[in-house]
Order: structure tokens, then C-alpha cells, then sequence
């Protein structure tokens, strides 16, 4: 039934008279603006949703600790807690 509704719709659409209308550069850069807007929020949710996320799990994959590391950080603060007192 959708698929009737929408074939009908592009037929009505399609084969409409030519309009002769006007649109003025003022109207017509307000619309494109609109667009180039629409498009650039589109494209900064995209990387927002996908790319930081991805981002901070390559970093956490590519620096996670093993327990050497664990015990060089331990060691480093038992020898800064001596500095400072």
C-alpha cells in the first residue's frame, strides 16, 4: 500500500507543468546556506558518534599497560613520595 502511495506521489511530481518561477539571490544563498548547514551538522554528528569513540579505543588498545609498566609507575611514585619529604 506505501509503495502505491509513494509511485503515485513521484508520478503526480513528475509530470507537473514547468513553473516559471523566480528566486531571487537572496532566497536562493538563505537556501543553500540552510543546506550547506544541514550537511555540515549531518557530517559533524557522524564524526562525533563515530570517530572519538574509535579514536579513544585504538589510543586505550595501543597503550595499555602490561604489568611492567604497572610496576616502573609504582616504583616511580615510592621514589617521588621520598623527594618530597
Amino acid at each position: 500500500m506505501m509503495i502505491w502511495r509513494v509511485l503515485i506521489l513521484f508520478i503526480t511530481i513528475s509530470v507537473t507543468p514547468v513553473s516559471y518561477a523566480y528566486v531571487g539571490p537572496g532566497a536562493g544563498l538563505s537556501v543553500l546556506g540552510s543546506v550547506i548547514t544541514f550537511l555540515g551538522a549531518i557530517l559533524l554528528l557522524l564524526i562525533g558518534l563515530f570517530w572519538f569513540p574509535l579514536k579513544r579505543l585504538i589510543k586505550k588498545i595501543k597503550h595499555k599497560p602490561n604489568q611492567n609498566n604497572i610496576e616502573k609507575k609504582e616504583e616511580a611514585e615510592e621514589q617521588d613520595d621520598t623527594h618530597h619529604e
